[in-house]
């Protein structure tokens, strides 16, 4: 297997690994054409739906302090 195989199998693999979390934690989406769509917005869909779900919104400060 050449190194460019590798990487295009790694690639469909973290792609229909991000789908398979977008669709377990909203399954909205469940009949949702991921096809139409790049790895790239694939993998934005999952940062936005997924990640920033599982820090619990970490990236939003609070004001701690009186």
């Amino acid at each position: 297997m050449k190194d460019s195989d590798y990487k295009s199998v790694l690639a469909t693999q973290k792609r229909e690994m991000q789908i398979g979390m977008i669709v377990e934690r909203h399954p909205v989406y469940k009949d949702f054409n991921f096809t139409r769509y790049s790895d790239q917005k694939v993998a934005e869909m999952y940062k936005v739906l997924v990640e920033d779900h599982l820090e619990g919104g970490k990236t939003t400060e609070a004001q701690t302090k009186v």
